[in-house]
């Protein structure tokens, strides 16, 4: 019974290259957005002149992140160093240049 219960907190974060902590910080970021986003919908639909377009604008933005966090938690690890490697040696051919 254990077992389950460990995997229940950290099966989901590692499947998306994330520790519990990670993973707990990021979802209670999108949840508090979402909540923002919420209670701009409910203000606007009391006075329908405030916050028309705070809720979609918030609800792009989250499917934008989200997308973002998916693809670098798909990218293979080779991408991710080769791009590091790539920044790394392009930051110390500047620095080689400013120096000359």
């Amino acid at each position: 019974m254990e077992h389950r219960w460990h995997r229940a907190f950290t099966e989901h974060p590692r499947s998306v290259g994330e520790s519990y902590a990670e993973h707990f910080l990021a979802a209670s970021r999108f949840g508090l957005r979402l909540l923002k986003a919420g209670l701009a919908c409910l203000m606007h639909a009391i006075l329908p002149g405030c916050f028309e377009t705070t809720a979609s604008r918030a609800v792009a933005g989250l499917a934008d992140d989200m997308e973002a966090r998916r693809r670098r938690a798909q990218a293979p690890v080779y991408a991710v160093t080769a791009a590091i490697a790539d920044s790394s040696s392009s930051s110390a051919s500047l620095h080689r240049r400013s120096r000359s």
